[in-house]
């Protein structure tokens, strides 16, 4: 578990170099209604000579549009490969507050529980990103057109397709 100050679990300070990412999210997913959905997420950045790199995944899951964002966030973060920090921008508001206010350390303290004492919902998909994002700094902001979007969501089509033939 990490604090809000960089330190691990264990209250070291992290070996993170400037090593910045911007991350992109985006599905198929639409309403609060348990449905099958594919999702898509893009790792922009810069490698060691200079060159602006991409790495892209694409998943399907089922659950609430929730859901559904934070398993393209857990699978999102388990290709990172070393301490970053990752800038992620998605079209669900719910990441973005999760991040904002600061709720996973609190959920993970507290036996993931939420503030009223209810057990967190989609609490298997936040224990897993609470997992990978333990040497990474994120920060969440709702972006609804981000510039991969339109990117991602024809991929994701383009991928129906090929699927169904």
């Amino acid at each position: 578990s990490r604090n809000r100050k960089g330190r691990n679990r264990k209250g070291r300070n992290r070996k993170m170099k400037d090593y910045s990412l911007e991350g992109y999210i985006t599905t198929t997913a639409r309403g609060p209604a348990r449905q099958t959905a594919r999702y898509g997420w893009v790792l922009e950045y810069v490698d060691s000579r200079g060159d602006l790199r991409t790495k892209e995944g694409f998943g399907e899951a089922q659950g609430t549009k929730n859901a559904i964002n934070i398993k393209a966030l857990g699978d999102m973060l388990s290709h990172l490969r070393r301490p970053c920090r990752v800038h992620i921008h998605t079209d669900c508001r719910y990441l973005e507050s999760v991040f904002k206010n600061n709720w996973l350390p609190s959920w993970a303290e507290k036996s993931w529980k939420n503030s009223t004492g209810q057990e967190v919902k989609n609490k298997d998909g936040w224990e897993v990103v609470w997992e990978l994002a333990a040497d990474h700094e994120l920060t969440v902001a709702y972006d609804p057109a981000h510039p991969y979007q339109g990117w991602i969501l024809r991929e994701i089509e383009g991928r129906a397709k090929t699927c169904q033939t």
